[in-house]
């Protein structure tokens, strides 16, 4: 196309007037209709096949075709040696870019959400167990954290896109009950990592909703759950607010008990409380949480651990907020040294490992 023409067209493009709104919307009315009556129907072999192969194409492009290409079939068909030593890769080896690309292929053969999301939930546990390798730099580290990350975001797309069942919600709370312990036991450069805090936030957030689904499909006849596994499981939840709480009282020891105590807003009550008078009513919700455990109240016991839980992290924000503000300021070289001794930091209770939740044999 020579430039006059190019110009042409544009000049042609300009004088093209959008369509009215109403015409416009009884379009979108119409195909949305239309889709809604048609009959969705399931891939079949050879499109999934396509798929799969699109997708290899697309994950080995940036390697060499020929051994990449070997080494995937050597996987795919179970090299037992080979297959093992790749999964067992770190990052820093040889065959680690080859494990990689063979978890994007493996992805691509699961095809429900149900699936998808506990292959991402496996694909989070690898990131963990290849963030506590030896000499990682701090790059590295905050690429893992940030691939924990994402693994963990599709994780809960896949859970709330599938159907509930308490299966799925027994599978997810073990799983992330485990990956949350693993990550509070590594060393301080990792927690100091920006994507370390977002990783315990989604992995609380994920594990909190499968105990919610846990709870709420625990009645159903057919699922095999037995009462006194949800009143276990909740009961832990109820230990680790408690470990919380007990933490927190060390810290409120040097604040004052004045007007000027910090505060603090609770929305489900719709009282602003200073912060001991919050502590308590977070030791008031877990005392009727244990109450409704006990008389199989499930549903309503969560909502006051979820309340205790809630009133206790603001509790501590507002208490780390005035020490801040209460430190003293830095000594001057040469000013006279207080020699008075700190008190003791009384650290809270360890907490015990969460215990998978198992369904009762039918």
């Amino acid at each position: 196309m020579s430039d006059n023409d190019l110009i042409h067209s544009l000049h042609e493009l300009r004088d093209v007037k959008r369509a009215a709104p109403l015409w416009r919307e009884q379009t979108r009315a119409r195909l949305m209709q239309t889709a809604e009556q048609s009959s969705t129907k399931a891939y079949s072999f050879t499109e999934r096949f396509s798929l799969v192969m699109s997708q290899v194409r697309l994950t080995m492009s940036p390697l060499p075709l020929v051994p990449t290409l070997a080494i995937v079939v050597g996987l795919l068909f179970g090299w037992t040696p080979f297959a093992q030593a790749t999964l067992a890769s770190l990052p820093g080896d040889t065959l680690y870019p080859v494990k990689r690309a063979s978890e994007h292929i493996a992805l691509s053969l699961h095809s429900s959400a149900e699936s998808q999301g506990l292959y991402y939930l496996a694909l989070a546990d690898r990131r963990v167990t290849e963030l506590s390798t030896p000499g990682l730099d701090a790059a590295t580290q905050a690429k893992l954290l940030r691939d924990y990350n994402i693994n963990l975001g599709f994780s809960q797309a896949s859970f709330h896109a599938a159907p509930s069942s308490s299966r799925l919600a027994v599978a997810y709370d073990a799983a992330v009950g485990e990956l949350a312990i693993r990550l509070k036991s590594y060393l301080p450069e990792v927690l100091a990592l920006p994507a370390y805090a977002t990783a315990l936030n989604l992995t609380d957030r994920l594990g909190s909703d499968a105990l919610a689904v846990l709870v709420t499909t625990h009645q159903s006849a057919q699922n095999g759950l037995l009462p006194a596994a949800v009143a276990r499981r909740l009961e832990q939840e109820i230990v680790k607010v408690e470990a919380k709480l007990r933490g927190m009282e060390s810290k409120m020891v040097s604040l004052p008990t004045t007007k000027t105590s910090p505060r603090v807003v609770i929305e489900s009550k719709q009282v602003v409380v200073p912060v001991r008078q919050a502590q308590q009513l977070a030791k008031d919700s877990l005392t009727e949480a244990r109450k409704l455990v006990q008389s199989k109240e499930f549903t309503l016991a969560l909502e006051k651990v979820r309340e205790s839980e809630d009133i206790t992290s603001k509790t501590e924000a507002a208490v780390d907020k005035a020490a801040d503000t209460t430190k003293p300021a830095a000594k001057v070289e040469g000013a006279q040294k207080d020699n008075t001794p700190a008190p003791a930091e009384v650290k809270p209770a360890d907490v015990k490992p969460i215990e998978p939740i198992t369904p009762a044999k039918q």
